[in-house]
């Protein structure tokens, strides 16, 4: 179960982000530009500078003045609670242990609807995964001399260094609570990730990472270091190494949960998969699915979809809800699947599944994904919805 406090800043983010960049956020540099910003580094020459790397990179991810405003206010307001960190925060020896097992040989910190991207080569080498782990912060003597060793670094990074800070002190008290071999997440997108890698080493537990969602080439996901990173095809991997990511962590290992035995009972002529488009772009999508002269359902992302605007848009029995209708039934009951740069079309795809990119409603997003090296785009055999279009016309 995911902290609280990290539960609410992730929500608070979210809705700065959303403030300040709409809901189709846009990336502020060219695939080319990225690839400049990433190539200008040196070679990173620890785990700290790897991760100090990635947060350098997410903060050129947008060009907004307010974006690079809020920032820096973020980065002074950081200086504080960093402070009291480090300062005065003391080990609460007195902590109740709530996990839901005190000998788990491994924990689990994505989110329950993913655990299908959990392979079998990580269930039978963990035998006990704890996916219901109820964690807080903590802090020794060890982590509070890391913290600082970062600090001394990075002197003037105070919101670099509280983030680290918070999540070393959380992965402190998992390890302590849990008596785990090994973490396993789903956060190469965040920059504390190799120092995470360097603490878990620091304390003999291997720190593993699964692919969860698409992976395209960009600003969030570079120079990122696990013991363990497994990916479901090489061509991920290919595209992690051109982001500067460590070489030797990658696996290839597509999780059992993805391979459906779905039912085909209610079969719908095809299924939208919404990421965060705007109302605009929802607008031209309905205006497709119709033309399409089929049965169709839309389905929004249980995180990036605006509620509002989808269901002003579509009527409510045409949505479809993530709460009641498994993914996997979801797929499996449509006998096309439409999306922009979902995860959804290459689930689809390895499900033998008729899959279509929307190339219509957004076409600078769909250039740029294929440029940024979406997988359906680039590799896989699909279909575009403005030739399905063409051809029903």
């Amino acid at each position: 179960m995911a902290n609280p406090l990290f539960v609410s800043l992730l929500r608070l983010k979210s809705l700065s982000m959303r403030l300040l960049l709409g809901e189709d956020r846009r990336e502020a540099h060219s695939p080319e530009a990225q690839r400049k910003i990433i190539e200008s580094f040196q070679e990173p020459s620890d785990a700290a500078e790897r991760s100090y790397f990635q947060y350098v990179c997410q903060k050129k991810r947008y060009a907004s003045l307010t974006y690079r405003a809020l920032c820096s206010v973020a980065n002074l307001a950081a200086l504080v609670p960093l402070v009291y960190f480090v300062a005065f925060k003391h080990r609460d020896d007195d902590s109740e242990v709530s996990g839901s097992s005190e000998s788990a040989s491994a924990v689990f910190l994505g989110q329950p609807h993913i655990l299908d991207r959990l392979p079998n080569s990580l269930r039978d080498r963990y035998d006990e995964i704890d996916a219901d782990l109820q964690y807080g912060m903590l802090m020794t003597k060890r982590e509070r001399q890391l913290i600082r060793d970062i600090w001394a670094r990075y002197p003037l990074s105070f919101l670099f260094v509280l983030k680290c800070a918070m999540k070393i002190m959380a992965y402190c008290d998992i390890i302590d609570k849990s008596g785990a071999k090994a973490i396993i997440a789903t956060s190469e997108d965040s920059y504390t990730s190799s120092i995470l890698t360097h603490y878990c080493r620091m304390r003999s537990v291997r720190h593993i990472n699964i692919m969860h969602g698409e992976i395209l080439y960009g600003l969030a996901r570079t120079f990122f270091s696990f013991d363990e990173c497994i990916v479901w095809d090489e061509y991920y991997k290919g595209l992690c190494l051109r982001m500067r990511a460590e070489s030797a962590q990658f696996k290839v290992d597509i999780p059992e949960g993805l391979l459906y035995r779905g039912d085909s009972s209610n079969m719908v002529g095809a299924t939208y998969y919404f990421q965060n488009q705007t109302r605009e772009q929802m607008i031209e999508i309905k205006k497709a699915l119709d033309h399409l002269g089929v049965s169709y359902r839309v389905r929004p992302h249980p995180i990036y979809t605006n509620m509002d605007n989808l269901n002003l848009v579509f009527g409510g029995e045409t949505i479809e809800d993530f709460d009641d209708v498994p993914i996997e039934q979801s797929i499996m009951g449509s006998e096309m699947l439409i999306a922009k740069s979902s995860t959804v079309l290459f689930q689809g795809y390895i499900n033998k599944k008729k899959v279509v990119i929307d190339d219509l409603s957004d076409p600078c997003s769909f250039s740029q994904a294929r440029e940024s090296g979406y997988i359906m785009a680039n590799k896989c055999e699909c279909d575009l919805l403005s030739e399905i279009i063409a051809r029903v016309d």
